[in-house]
């Protein structure tokens, strides 16, 4: 598919694509797999949400199908994920096997109905073999998203069958899927079944994000058709918000080219993909919490995460390397250049409104919005209510066994949140280089930057006040507010806004609370 139009795949097709077709081959990014899938081999891909593991499944099947002497299927437990039930797990995926092979000619797989209901998939996959000569290349997709019970139920019968297979010298390769971390936990409740499977002495494989050379084969082929190009910073910056994703990619790519007027032709610059960003993570943020509000229920990934979004550098003490593990394993965070910080920003922005979520049911039913003349904002007043809400209602001392450094600031984004509604947006200021829980509020075309601080001492130094500066002036705009989250304060005590001396044409207002 290297340099041609996207591939239209049809309905029926187990493999599809349900968003968007791909246009480059994964087995490029995978040097060797398809061989050693050819010569029996088992392994096990390992990599983040969004990485592209489905996509790699999928393409590799294509692949190895494509020869007669193989047949590829491809069985995804993600749609497993509402069965509790071992045996209902057991019976679909024996279901789901049956659907896969149907989608080649001259498989002719068995019913599954009564290998199912009989003698499960221990049986039935063995039985499919006997349907030809051919190499059975199995393609197990997220083998760690079924919920427990059905987990280590399917886990244990497919690792059985393809041991009873394997002996029974049957022609069998695989290639297994599963977020980051699972080898350690040994499939994840079964480690009888995982030691006697081929799986346990399985190649470990990891799906790199993708790089320079990945993005310029995609803005080659397919979107090459409006002779369009990219300058090297626009690149560059599709790679920092995808965050090497390639469904992120391929969506970011489509969603700056149809911002473009009619007719363009030239070069787009880092500014529109940049706009195209925030579009894409205003649009696709709400698709993602639901996913995550599960796992960051965890008070083991909230510690991580909240630590994370502040960007002091420090995991809080009660956070372990297991924790640490679990938020990679999940796709919540990347561990690039030795630095932990979510995969991508559109990740940030729905982790930020997950966490933020729990303070909704603290806040006011109706917010006013103050406006100054001119529809804008009223910053002042606005923070100023804000102020007098925290001091009341979430503000707990640093001894309490609640407190934690970021409450102030999640609460501030849930705050703002409600309080724009649908008139505006409120996103994380994740390209202004802090790394910190900045919000940037933008409301009827104009920018509210508004920074963060959780410390014990004060916050005005003239290196951050000329730092904040800085940040401002890449928004294009002329003030700016610092909320000042001092944990050891007087506490219900509200205290007026400061304004800071004008810096290089700026001005900075702070607030304590």
């Amino acid at each position: 598919m290297d340099g041609d139009a996207p591939q239209v795949l049809e309905r029926d097709d187990p493999f599809r694509e349900p968003l968007f077709p791909y246009a480059l081959k994964v087995a490029g990014r995978l040097p060797g797999v398809l061989e050693s899938l050819a010569q029996g081999a088992f392994l096990l891909l390992e990599a983040p949400r969004l990485a592209g593991k489905t996509m790699a499944l999928k393409d590799l099947a294509r692949e190895l199908s494509a020869s007669p002497a193989n047949l590829a299927v491809y069985v995804p437990l993600r749609a497993l994920g509402g069965e509790s039930d071992p045996a209902a797990a057991v019976a679909a995926t024996a279901s789901l096997v049956a659907e896969s092979l149907a989608a080649f000619p001259g498989a002719a797989p068995p019913d599954p109905g009564p290998y199912a209901r009989r003698r499960g998939l221990a049986d039935y996959l063995p039985k499919v073999l006997e349907t030809g000569e051919r190499r059975l290349a199995l393609f197990l997709d997220d083998i760690d998203s079924p919920p427990a019970p059905a987990r280590e139920a399917l886990v244990g019968e497919i690792f059985l069958a393809l041991a009873r297979a394997q002996e029974g010298g049957r022609r069998l390769s695989a290639l297994f899927s599963a977020r980051l971390g699972f080898a350690e936990t040994r499939a994840g409740g079964a480690p009888d079944a995982f030691a006697r499977s081929p799986l346990a002495s399985a190649r470990l494989i990891s799906l790199p994000p993708w790089g320079p050379d990945d993005l310029k084969l995609l803005l080659d082929g397919p979107f090459a058709k409006r002779a369009i190009s990219f300058s090297p910073e626009a690149a560059e910056e599709l790679l920092y918000f995808s965050g090497g994703s390639p469904g992120l990619t391929v969506k970011l790519v489509s969603r700056a080219l149809e911002s473009l007027p009619p007719g363009f032709q030239g070069e787009l610059g880092a500014d529109r993909v940049d706009r195209a960003s925030r579009l894409l993570i205003l649009e696709r943020r709400g698709n993602f919490l639901g996913p995550l509000l599960h796992p960051l229920a965890d008070a083991r990934v909230q510690r991580v995460m909240e630590a994370v979004l502040l960007g002091d550098g420090a995991l809080p003490a009660a956070a372990t390397m297991e924790d640490v593990g679990l938020c990679l394993g999940l796709g919540l965070l990347s561990d690039k250049d030795s630095t932990l910080a979510p995969t991508c920003p559109l990740t940030r922005e729905a982790i930020l409104s997950a966490l933020a979520h729990r303070f909704a049911l603290a806040l006011p039913r109706d917010l006013e919005i103050p406006f100054r003349a001119g529809k804008r904002l009223d910053m002042g007043v606005l923070l100023l209510n804000f102020q007098a809400f925290f001091l009341e209602t979430v503000k707990v001392p640093p001894s309490s066994p609640d407190y934690s450094p970021s409450h102030g600031p999640l609460a501030l984004a849930a705050y703002l949140q409600k309080a724009l509604g649908e008139e505006g947006t409120l996103l994380s200021e994740y390209g202004l280089g802090r790394r910190r829980l900045d919000l940037l509020l933008t409301r009827e075309g104009r920018n509210y930057p508004v920074f963060t601080r959780v410390a014990a001492q004060g916050p005005h130094s003239p290196t951050l006040l000329k730092n904040l500066a800085a940040r401002l002036d890449r928004l294009r705009a002329t003030e700016g507010w610092l909320v000042y989250f001092n944990p050891v304060g007087s506490g219900s005590s509200p205290k007026p806004p400061f304004a800071a001396e004008k810096i290089e044409g700026r001005t900075i207002y702070w607030l304590e609370c």
